[in-house]
């Protein structure tokens, strides 16, 4: 039984503000986003940048994503959700994707977010593998980022892939329990596939180097760091970046760990998300 699933109920009353899609980026190679604009003029100057998580957590986390960036927008902040080179909606092949690419759309996600809002200041929420995305890309482009939040971060990149090849064996033993035999190669692609989501030789092998604890360069100025557990990897990375000069607070929350419920339940962690909007919307510059 999943954890998540008797903890929080989906906020399905909750209203939603506006949302224009985009495109944007570079020429014959098109990301898709999803604009909130600000409502009211609270957060003047300043923007966020959404960088979403991958492959199967992406579908259980996007609810909760697109309940964030409306409730900002209400609330003056500006945001953007947008898919990765060959993910979602964008354009390209989900076996192109690589790490070093996706940090390069997030600069593409930060220079449109600067142009269509004039913020004088971007901000950069990533959730999971988003977040591992988020600091990495900040950490080459000092001065760039205002001020981040990494929610429930991949540190270890080996860590996630272990936790992906964990969830492709117990849908693997669905299978055989749903329908009375393994799963055949054309449902189960290896080690390289994940309940859906084949990932590259290449994104493979830059999963399993990464490691945000060997991050030599502050990213930016203030770093919100969520745990919704008792992830040690998360208070060895708040010391890390409090090494490189980042002011940073570590919050744990019991909320559950929405990106192992099942996509229909739709979870939104209503203490996280409170957390993470008051921290955007009132801690100083």
């Amino acid at each position: 039984m999943n954890p998540a699933s008797d903890s929080v109920q989906p906020d399905a009353g909750a209203p939603v503000a506006d949302v224009e899609p985009v495109y944007f980026g570079r020429d014959g190679a098109p990301l898709f986003g999803c604009f909130h604009p600000a409502q009211a003029p609270v957060r003047e100057g300043s923007a966020l940048v959404i960088c979403q998580p991958f492959g199967q957590e992406y579908i259980r986390c996007h609810r909760l994503l697109r309940v964030l960036a409306a409730s900002l927008a209400r609330s003056g902040m500006p945001v953007l959700r947008f898919d990765y080179y060959g993910c979602g909606d964008s354009r390209g092949d989900g076996e192109e994707s690589t790490l070093e690419r996706c940090e390069a759309d997030v600069g593409e996600a930060v220079r449109f977010v600067r142009g269509r809002t004039r913020a004088t200041s971007v901000d950069l929420l990533g959730l999971r593998l988003g977040a591992a995305i988020a600091l990495r890309h900040a950490a080459g482009h000092r001065g760039q980022i205002g001020r981040m939040v990494l929610w429930d971060p991949v540190v270890r990149g080996e860590d996630f892939l272990a936790s992906m090849r964990a969830q492709s064996a117990r849908f693997g033993k669905w299978m055989e329990g749903m329908f009375g035999r393994p799963a055949s190669p054309a449902e189960s692609e290896g080690p390289r596939d994940f309940i859906g989501f084949r990932l590259s030789k290449g994104l493979v092998g830059e999963l399993g180097a990464l490691d945000l604890l060997q991050v030599e360069e502050s990213p930016c100025r203030r770093v919100l760091v969520l745990d919704n557990g008792e992830d040690p990897a998360a208070s060895a990375l708040r010391d890390r970046l409090e090494g490189v000069g980042v002011g940073v607070e570590l919050e744990r929350r019991s909320s559950p760990r929405i990106w192992l419920a099942e996509p229909y339940q739709g979870l939104v962690p209503r203490e996280s998300l409170e957390l993470v909007s008051r921290w955007l919307l009132a801690f100083p510059k």
